[in-house]
C-alpha cells in the first residue's frame, strides 16, 4: 500500500469522520432542540398541573362547602317536611274545626233569628204597654185636673160657707166658735 493509497484512505476516514462529527453535531443539536423544547413543554405542563392543582384544591374546597350545604340543606329539608307534616295536621284540625264553628255560627244565627223574632214580639206587647201606659196616664191625669178642679170648687166652697158662718154669727151677735177642719 501507497502512501499515497495510505493518504487517500485517511482522507477518505477524516472525510468519513467529519461526515460522521457533523452526523453528530446534527443529532446532538436536534436532540439538544428537542430537550429544549420538551422542557418547554414541561415547564409549561409543571405550570398547567400547578394550575390545574390550584383548580382541582379550589373545586376540592368547593365540593366540601357544597357538601356541608348539601348537608344544611337537607337537614332543612327534614325539618320543612316535619314542619310540612305538623302544619298539614294543623290544617286538618282547622279545616274539623272550622267545620264545628261554622255548625256553632249557624246554630247562633238561628238562635239570633230566634231571639230577633221574640224580641220584636216583646217591642209590640212593650208599644201596646206603653200606648196603654200613655192612656192611663192620660186618663189620671184628667182625673187629677179634675180632682185639683173639685178641691178648688171645695175650697171656694168651704170659703164661701166660712164666710157665711161669720155674717151668720156676725148677725146673730155670737163670738165666732173654731171652725171644723176640712
Amino acid at each position: 500500500m501507497t502512501t499515497r493509497t495510505l493518504t487517500r484512505i485517511n482522507l477518505a476516514g477524516i472525510a468519513l469522520l467529519t461526515l460522521l462529527n457533523a452526523l453528530q453535531w446534527w443529532t446532538a443539536h436536534c436532540l439538544n432542540q428537542q430537550i429544549n423544547t420538551l422542557q418547554q413543554t414541561r415547564a409549561a405542563n409543571e405550570k398547567q398541573i400547578e394550575r390545574q392543582e390550584k383548580t382541582i384544591a379550589g373545586l376540592n374546597d368547593d365540593l366540601e362547602r357544597h357538601r356541608s350545604h348539601l348537608a344544611t340543606l337537607r337537614a332543612a329539608l327534614q325539618n320543612a317536611e316535619h314542619e310540612n307534616k305538623a302544619l298539614a295536621a294543623d290544617n286538618a284540625q282547622l279545616r274539623a274545626n272550622n267545620e264545628i264553628w261554622k255548625q256553632a255560627v249557624q246554630e247562633r244565627d238561628e238562635q239570633l233569628q230566634q231571639a230577633a223574632a221574640h224580641i220584636k214580639a216583646l217591642n209590640e206587647t212593650l208599644a201596646e204597654r206603653v200606648r196603654q201606659y200613655n192612656e192611663l196616664a192620660r186618663t189620671y191625669n184628667e182625673r187629677v185636673a179634675d180632682l185639683n178642679t173639685t178641691r178648688q170648687k171645695l175650697a171656694d166652697a168651704y170659703k164661701e160657707l166660712d164666710e157665711a158662718r161669720r155674717q151668720l154669727y156676725k148677725a146673730l151677735g155670737k163670738p165666732l166658735p173654731p171652725a171644723p177642719a176640712p
